[in-house]
């Protein structure tokens, strides 16, 4: 089913692809006309009036990642640094509500010599750790013995705040620490779909009753940050403004299956 656009939104397309990928055209065009175009819809307004770039093939997308999105790869190098790797991960999926592994996440560090700033290496003249120690650091002295559990060792149900202010709750040995909202979310609902995270209605991270957990998709989270600002309305329109959300992104992609 073709899709209509007015000679002013063609121009739009056309104007800003010139300047900018199909993605940020999207974005863009969205917010200009206050409507719901998905990234193929674009793509097929561009192949199908046949709008070109004038741009070298590759050329925009030159140093930029395509995992993360420009925020998420500055909240990265801002980031590691103040925070170790672990802290990072788990501060960035909370930030951006994603599910992304240590791994990939120190992978993309590694591979886009994103440095720390810490200077771990040793230096000339800098006196050893284990100076006047001998005697001391032998394991068969006072080194823990295999099986025993360090007196500060946090016990199987404890709490504590991550850097970011959510709660985590310790679900296993030696130091496998959950979420403790999605952990409620659990309980009651089941297990969270892959692609789907759990929402603070009132935006409060510490309120954690079942009746202000709300699932939700990626692109319905994308929606709520992007186009409704979501923490920025009146606690009493939340509900609807999240259900309006749903109806977008059921709408888009039932339009997307009519193509």
């Amino acid at each position: 089913m073709a899709k209509m656009y007015s000679p002013q939104q063609l121009e739009f397309i056309q104007s800003n692809y010139q300047k900018m990928g199909i993605q940020h055209v999207t974005d863009k065009f969205n917010q200009e006309f206050h409507d719901n175009k998905t990234f193929n819809q674009i793509k097929a307004a561009i192949s199908n009036h046949k709008f070109t770039c004038g741009r070298p093939k590759g050329q925009l997308n030159k140093g930029v990642s395509k995992i993360f999105t420009t925020e998420q790869e500055n909240f990265l190098k801002e980031n590691y640094g103040p925070l170790t790797r672990k802290e990072l991960v788990i501060a960035f999926n909370n930030q951006f509500n994603t599910d992304y592994s240590y791994n990939r996440i120190v992978g993309y560090l590694k591979n886009n010599d994103i440095k720390s700033g810490r200077d771990t290496r040793f230096k000339k003249g800098q006196q050893a750790w284990n100076k006047n120690t001998k005697g001391l650091t032998s394991t068969n002295k006072t080194s823990f013995k295999k099986g025993h559990r360090p007196e500060n060792t946090k016990p199987l149900g404890s709490e504590r705040k991550n850097n970011d202010g959510y709660i985590e709750v310790k679900t296993a040995e030696p130091n496998t620490w959950q979420l403790k909202h999605r952990i409620i979310y659990q309980q009651e609902h089941g297990p969270i779909p892959p692609g789907h995270n759990i929402r603070f209605k009132d935006g409060n991270n510490q309120n954690l009753s079942i009746e202000n957990l709300v699932l939700i998709d990626n692109r319905e989270h994308a929606l709520l940050n992007q186009r409704y600002h979501l923490n920025k309305q009146p606690q009493q329109h939340r509900e609807t403004i999240i259900l309006m959300a749903k109806i977008d992104v059921k709408t888009a992609r039932i339009k997307e299956k009519m193509q």
